[in-house]
Parts: C-alpha cells; structure tokens; sequence
C-alpha cells in the first residue's frame, strides 16, 4: 500500500474532527450556557443548544487538515467550496430531521423550523466563489424564493454526472432534494439556516472566555482550562459508559465549572483519587524497606510497619499520577517536587557523609557498623519531618514521607548510610 492510501484513511483526520467538535461543545457550555437551559453532545446532532425561550439550534461540525497545495493560499486551509461535500451532506441531514422529527405535514415541518437553527460550523476558509452562501446571504436580504430556486436548477444542471453510469453524484441528489422542498419548508428553511466558516483555535478562544467571562488571573488560566477540560471528558465517559445522553443543563455546568475555576483561583491543587501502582507482592524486597531494615530503622518482622511504609509510597505516586493524568500538573512540576526533595535530603545527609569520614578513619569495624547505623538513622528521622509542597500546595507529613520513600526506592536517588549508592544504586 503506498504512503498516500494512509495518508488519505489515517484514523489521525478522526481524532482530530472528534477533537474540534468536543471543543467547540466546551466553548459553547462557555459561551452560550445562561441561567437556564442545556446543551447536548451527540444527541440531537454533534451539538444542540436549547435555549430558555424553548428555541432549538442545532449544530453540525465539520473539521479538515487539507490544507490548499498550489497559488497564493498554499499551505492555507482549504475552502468550503460550492459543491462541498460537508456542505450538502449537512442540508440532507437536516432535511432529514425536518422530514422524520418535524413532521409529517407542510405546517408542521414550517413549525418545527421556526423553532430552530441549522448552524453549519467549519475550519474551512469563506470562499468568495462560493455561489451557494452568495445567494443564501442574497435570499436573507431579498426574500425572492423564485431567485433561489432559478439559482438551485442552475446550480443542478451544471453538476456532472459521474462518467461511469453505475455511480451517482451524491452533491447532485441532495441539491434535487433541496428542490423538493415546498415553497413553505425551504423559505422557512432558508431562513434559519446558517454557516460559519474560519472557525478553528477552539482551545485559545475558549482560555480566552474563561479569562473575561469568569475574571481568572491570567497565570490561573491554562490550569482553570485543564481542570474544566479533564472533569467534561471524565462527565462525558461516564455518561457515554452508563448508556446515558450527554445533556448537560445550565445548573449542573456552573456547579462544575464553579469548582474548576474555584480550584484555579485557589492556587492549589484539587483532591484526586487513583489507583495506577499497586502492591508489590514480596513487600520487603523493595529497595526502601531494604535501606531502612539496615539502618535499623524497622524490624523485618514488623509487617504491618512495613505494610504502612508501603501504603505511604503509593499513596504519594496515585496520587500524583492523578494530578498528571488529569492536567493539573506538568510534568516540569514533578521534576520540580522531586529536585526540591532532594535538595532538603541533602542538607541532612552531608551530617552522615561528614561523621561516617571520621568514623570510617577512628572506629573498630564492630563499633563502627553501630555508629554509622545510628547516623544514617538520625538522618532518616530528620528527613521524615520535611514537608513538601508542590505547585503551592502542602503536602501532609505522610504524603511527604511517600516521596522520600519513592526517591529510596527502585534505582534510588537517595539513602541513608554513607554508602547508600553502593549497595543499592546497581542492586537487580
């Protein structure tokens, strides 16, 4: 298969138009949410807004990565074009809905369109050869439906057909489907249809109305934006997952935007739960249990101890992972908390690398063992009352502990006794 069969299937384009039309729902909780109503995410179609005043918009997304190859636009985004497919697929859906959920009659197909908005939003440039958004924005402003219609068969008769009689020109069945329509449906239709093109940099516009609309410091921003958009994916899995529409109404969003943005303002850190590392089996071969049963810190017989030691470590790296899984840390944050740490350790251990020259040169080898264990033992005890914080958030003593568990653990980087490195650093 050549370079261009994937470049044309790449389940990359996928992503990315799933992407664009969950952040364009995210900006629309944002901007369009008031004291009342609800906005739906596939439900009624990729995005329906229903507003207070009962009124319905519905809103169809389409996203392109084709970027225009030859002339003055090259490496431009390509434009939405008369004949676009995205285009006339999006008016056959939607006379689709007027048809099957409007109804069955004339009137009530003119009812239900006077109750909603058809809202085509594309990346695709504006093309100002586009005749079809020429003579829509024309009909809005001149209300002459026999101009439209003259442009429609126009617009029909110069669609080819495909060379090969066994295909049909799809664009050319759904613009003989708009002609269908009776005077009545397609005036009321033209009227509340609507096309946005150029709409792109969803995640810049939405930072930007969580800054003015919800006065967040400017420094606060990226994590309100990373604590809102991790909480609506975890909202939308969920309701996906329990087989429940994805609905979300004006009250329930402010109370979890409120939280977010409370969170952002607060500067700390949000309580989170996770449960990426578990137990090992063989608790005491773990490099840390190792260090403190030799420093005589803790009894190998005490396997509730080492049980609680343990249980400290992991807490600490759940709960971190669950901070960067859900974007409220980087991961330069994490660097950051383990730098600091060994920072703070190191201005113990200089004590034992310091007393254990001296014993090292001064001792018998039996008293020296007792002596050197008792200083790496007084180090350990002065580091355990560290308190850590981490992108200005305190740790609790225990939570402090678990990470100088985890940095005396696997490939450690650091210990107790003056020798820590050599006993443990190469240890399999």
């Amino acid at each position: 298969m050549t370079d261009s069969y994937y470049d044309t299937t790449s389940a990359a384009d996928t992503f990315v138009g799933f992407e664009y039309q969950y952040y364009y729902f995210l900006f629309t909780l944002l901007d369009k949410l008031e004291d009342t109503g609800e906005i739906g995410f596939e439900v009624k179609d990729d995005v329906h807004i229903e507003l207070p005043d009962g009124k319905l918009i519905l809103v169809q997304l389409k996203h392109t990565t084709q970027i225009i190859e030859k002339g003055k636009s090259k490496g431009s985004l390509m434009y939405l074009a008369t004949r676009d497919k995205d285009l006339w697929h999006t008016v056959h859906n939607w006379i689709e809905v007027i048809k099957n959920v409007g109804g069955r009659t004339s009137d009530e197909q003119v009812k239900y369109i006077n109750n909603t908005i058809f809202q085509l939003v594309t990346n695709k440039q504006f093309s100002k050869d586009n005749s079809f958004l020429k003579e829509l924005k024309k009909y809005k402003k001149d209300k002459s439906l026999a101009e439209f219609r003259k442009y429609l068969a126009d617009l029909f008769a110069k669609t080819k057909d495909p060379d090969d009689p066994t295909k049909k020109n799809l664009i050319k069945g759904y613009i003989k489907e708009f002609q269908a329509l009776n005077d009545d449906v397609l005036s009321s239709f033209l009227e509340h249809l609507f096309v946005e093109t150029g709409i792109d940099e969803l995640i810049e516009k939405i930072e930007k109305k969580i800054k003015y609309r919800k006065s967040i410091d400017e420094k606060q921003v990226e994590k309100a934006f990373n604590l809102l958009d991790s909480n609506l994916r975890k909202l939308i899995y969920k309701q996906i997952k329990d087989r429940k529409k994805v609905i979300i109404a004006a009250e329930n969003f402010h109370k979890l935007s409120s939280r977010c943005l409370n969170i952002a303002k607060s500067g700390k850190l949000p309580e989170r739960k996770g449960n990426f590392y578990k137990q090992p089996i063989n608790l005491e071969n773990q490099k840390f249990i190792k260090q403190l049963i030799d420093i005589k810190a803790i009894n190998p017989e005490n396997k509730h101890k080492i049980k609680e030691l343990t249980s400290a470590k992991l807490s600490l790296m759940n709960l971190v992972k669950a901070w960067e899984q859900a974007g409220d840390l980087l991961s330069t944050d994490i660097l950051e908390l383990e730098e600091t740490a060994i920072q703070k350790w190191y201005v113990r251990f200089e004590t034992v690398e310091r007393e254990s020259e001296e014993i090292n040169n001064k001792t018998i080898v039996i008293s020296r063992e007792n002596k050197l264990n008792k200083i790496a033992l007084n180090c350990y005890d002065e580091v355990r009352k560290i308190e850590l914080n981490i992108d200005n958030t305190n740790l609790t003593p225990k939570q402090s502990n678990g990470q100088y568990y985890y940095l005396s653990d696997e490939n450690p980087k650091i210990g107790w006794r003056f020798d820590w490195e050599k006993k443990y650093k190469n240890e399999k």
